[in-house]
């Protein structure tokens, strides 16, 4: 089943911790928590389930700017010159390992508002809005929409599956000029590496995957489904188009009912679908 809300502009309560769910007929709840949740039988985002799932590369990311922050701020020695007395840290050096660790959550972030600023681009320029048309990515995205893109079905849907319990918001579902057949999209903000075979590719999370087949479950024909990756960590507008295979889909949804499964324990709550309800809410909103 699809039950669909426009959603045009972000909630400024919306926090890490809230924000993550959504009401059994597909509206976002930005404030809620799980307290909440459990109150008012409130379904989890698909990002919420998916925390679930070991994440090797974004923590060896997150991992790497703390590193690296230590690595261009040297820490103070204490009263004999000594820096390596972790166990033994003066005043000082207190001050400086939370200074470093400031210092990498600000990495974090800022990476995660360069991601909101490509994801708002895209965003613009599918629904024929003004964009930064000075920046690097966003021009890559743009060349690559003119080459490809044939129509735009819709931007920003609120969606869930009450047979999953899930809920989310995806990005896109448009028509590519290669096939009739629709296709999600999913633009993410990734880091890029080189290879002297394959040039530049994007940094992948098998949850990216995931999050795409769940989004294909909410609607009566599946999609197509792919990732527009876009390059934050490189001055050059660089871009990466992944599409992914019903066979792919199919065993991403299989892997995503184990996750739900293990996030329920976890966090010791389970949604009590109340079918009749969202069916008196369809059908009022269709009357």
């Amino acid at each position: 089943m699809l039950y669909l809300h426009k959603e045009k502009m972000k909630n400024p309560f919306q926090t890490e911790e809230a924000g993550h769910w959504y009401t059994q007929t597909g509206a976002p709840r930005y404030e809620a928590n799980l307290r909440i949740a459990r109150k008012e039988n409130l379904l989890p985002s698909i990002t919420e389930t998916l925390k679930i799932y070991p994440k090797a590369s974004l923590d060896r990311w997150i991992k790497e700017q703390g590193i690296l922050a230590r690595h261009n701020n040297p820490p103070p020695p204490d009263a004999e010159g000594n820096v390596e007395k972790v166990s033994e840290a003066t005043d000082a050096q207190k001050v400086y390992f939370r200074h470093i660790e400031d210092l990498s959550n600000q990495i974090r972030d800022r990476a995660g508002d360069r991601g909101n600023v490509i994801h708002e681009g895209i965003e613009a320029m599918l629904l024929g809005l003004k964009w930064d048309e000075t920046d690097p990515h966003l021009i890559a995205v743009r060349t690559w929409l003119d080459e490809n893109l044939e129509a735009v079905h819709f931007t920003e849907k609120s969606v869930v599956d009450l047979e999953l319990g899930v809920g989310g918001r995806l990005d896109a579902c448009v028509q590519l000029k290669d096939s009739l057949r629709p296709i999600i999209l999913d633009y993410k903000g990734r880091g890029f590496t080189h290879g002297p075979r394959k040039g530049w590719k994007a940094t992948r999370r098998k949850t990216d995957l995931i999050q795409l087949a769940f989004y294909a479950t909410t609607m009566a024909d599946p999609p197509r489904i792919a990732n527009l990756y876009v390059a934050n960590n490189q001055a050059e507008g660089i871009i990466e188009f992944v599409e992914y295979s019903d066979e792919e889909r199919i065993e991403a949804i299989a892997v995503l009912k184990h996750l739900v499964a293990v996030w329920r324990f976890e966090k010791k709550y389970r949604p009590a679908i109340d079918h009749e309800a969202v069916l008196a809410y369809l059908e009022g909103k269709a009357a």
